[in-house]
């Protein structure tokens, strides 16, 4: 990986934000009857006022037919997204809310039409390092997963110092999940730039182009890259582990969206 020197860390917002391929993964049956979604970001308001909570609906057979006709994971998940969600507060979403919104609501809120579907538990096999061969996990997307809260709504841009100066950097907001998700074939360097490139707002107070994020620094990307995992708000997919019952071993378990609804 060329682009970073801390691959654990630097992959952490590309696998959040893409929906590439996991281990053997289960859909558990039990589905449970809570429709409520608590947004970890919340949706600003043009009067300042935010959103925290998004109504979901379990998906039916009409929508596993758009879902099956959507041609990729990408289009596949904005689809369980589009038909899934209900209400944004009180009111209706409309096609603007997806763009807006931040990549964790979004997250959030495809969480929560999976658990309303398919139900909260998820069967996992992943190969533990002290059997030295696969074993069966099942996963509680409630309390295996972590949510990280945004505590303070002043914290959706933030400055940076880097070696280039000051950056402004905004938290990944649909546009640039959407984009990330569709070029999921790409490197992680390229991933990275599209990541950037929709999170860095100015530099040195300047506005941003194309190229400013294809001009900075190796360190300075890994620098931003990083500070933006470590803000960015919603369910930590891939940061998800267990012991394993056989011997004890904390095995990683990262999942994928993608995984959780077999696409």
């Amino acid at each position: 990986m060329p682009q970073t020197s801390d691959p654990r860390v630097i992959n952490k917002l590309a696998e959040e934000l893409t929906a590439g391929p996991q281990e053997q993964l289960n859909i558990a049956t039990e589905a449970p009857a809570d429709t409520l979604v608590n947004l970890p970001g919340g949706i600003l308001n043009k009067d300042g006022s935010v959103i925290k909570t998004a109504e979901v609906r379990e998906l039916n057979g009409l929508d596993e037919e758009a879902i099956a006709k959507s041609g990729s994971t990408s289009k596949a998940l904005l689809t369980i997204l589009q038909r899934g969600l209900v209400t944004l507060g009180e009111r209706t979403p409309v096609k603007e809310d997806f763009d807006v919104m931040l990549s964790g609501d979004r997250d959030a809120i495809l969480l929560g039409i999976r658990k309303v579907t398919f139900g909260k538990d998820a069967e996992f096999t992943a190969y533990c390092s002290g059997c030295e061969k696969p074993q069966e996990f099942t996963i509680d997307l409630d309390k295996d997963v972590e949510v990280r809260e945004l505590e303070n709504q002043a914290d959706r841009v933030w400055t940076v110092p880097i070696k280039a100066g000051r950056a402004q950097v905004a938290l990944p907001n649909g546009i640039t999940q959407r984009k990330v998700m569709d070029n999921s074939d790409k490197s992680l360097a390229e991933l990275n730039t599209m990541i950037l490139a929709g999170c860095v707002v100015s530099l040195n107070d300047s506005p941003t182009t194309p190229n400013t994020v294809l001009e900075l620094g190796i360190l300075d990307r890994e620098t931003l890259i990083r500070e933006i995992v470590e803000h960015n708000p919603g369910p930590r997919l891939g940061e998800v582990t267990k012991a394993c019952e056989a011997c004890g071993t904390e095995v990683d378990l990262p999942l994928s969206l993608a995984s959780l609804f077999r696409l």
